[in-house]
Order: C-alpha cells, then sequence, then structure tokens
C-alpha cells in the first residue's frame, strides 16, 4: 500500500531546531506478520529507503514485554502490598507474562524449587489479568526474602533477582 507520514512530535530537534518526526507508528491489532517498508527524509530532505523490515505481531509482543520486564525488575514482586500482610504479589510479571515461560522462586535463600504458574497470554487482550486468577500468594511471618528467576520465550534467563520484606 502507499505510504504513510508519520507526522512530527511536539518537540524540536536540537541538532536542526526544527520539528522532531515521529519515529513511531502503530498498527491495528488485526496486523498479520509480514514485511514492513520504511522510508524517509534525511536532513537535506533527500528520500532514503524503502527498507523492507520483517514484523510479527507476536514476536513483537514478547520482546516488548521483556524489555519492559528487564527495565523495571524491582518491581517484580511486592510484599506485603497495601497493607496486606503476609502476601507476596507479582502483578508487573503477571500483566507482562507474554513475554515469559517460566518464574521459579525460591523463599528465604534456599533453591529456586518453586514455580509461579501464569495464565496463558491472551493476544487479544495482554495486558489483562483474568477475573479467577489471583496475582498473590500467601508466606509466613518467617519469610525474610524471595529469589526469582524468569525464563522469557526466546529461552534466555534473568539473572536470579532477590526481594527483602521490609
Amino acid at each position: 500500500g502507499p505510504f504513510t507520514d508519520t507526522g512530527f512530535l511536539a518537540i524540536n530537534d536540537q541538532t536542526t531546531g526544527k520539528p522532531m518526526a515521529n519515529p513511531s507508528f502503530e498498527m491495528p491489532d488485526s496486523t498479520v506478520a509480514g514485511i514492513i517498508a520504511i522510508k524517509y527524509l534525511d536532513i537535506r530532505g533527500r528520500e532514503t529507503g524503502p527498507f523492507d523490515i520483517r514484523f510479527d505481531p507476536e514476536t513483537a509482543l514478547q520482546q516488548g514485554n521483556k524489555q519492559i520486564l528487564d527495565q523495571f525488575w524491582t518491581s517484580w514482586i511486592a510484599f506485603d502490598a497495601s497493607g496486606n500482610h503476609g502476601l507476596v504479589y507479582f502483578t508487573q510479571m503477571l500483566s507482562y507474562r507474554c513475554a515469559i515461560k517460566q518464574v521459579h522462586y525460591s523463599l528465604n535463600g534456599a533453591a529456586l524449587d518453586k514455580e509461579i504458574k501464569m495464565p496463558p497470554c491472551d493476544k487479544k487482550d495482554p495486558y489483562a489479568i483474568p477475573y479467577d486468577y489471583q496475582p498473590y500468594f500467601k508466606v509466613a511471618d518467617s519469610v525474610k526474602s524471595m529469589s526469582v528467576q524468569v525464563t522469557y520465550t526466546d529461552d534466555t534467563k534473568s539473572p536470579i533477582r532477590e526481594y527483602k520484606r521490609q
């Protein structure tokens, strides 16, 4: 199909002083895997491209979720959140579960011998938590820490992360 102009952002490019080109665009949920052609005008107004880029919506969802999980790993686990003593919440991991294959954990420094079972990724509504799924579990007062390792859908593993109960 025809090329679509992405427009400009509401900020100026520091190099040129002119409005900055919008480097991103959205596609409808119904977009299927295929090739996207991209071209642009350089600083002198010369057209560059088109460049063919393979796009797979499932892979893009997984990669985007993995990036968020890696960036905000300190939010994977919350002990006793909102005054709910004795509960461990894993809501953030659950919200980005489309990138997760498995979550192994341990309590108080033991081996990673337990698993948090996640519901399957809902590609139509990937960030929603199913109404019948609880994003937390109970722990005893003696639990002072939790170690977590995520195995992603691309089979890479996160570092083992430790969360201390306050």
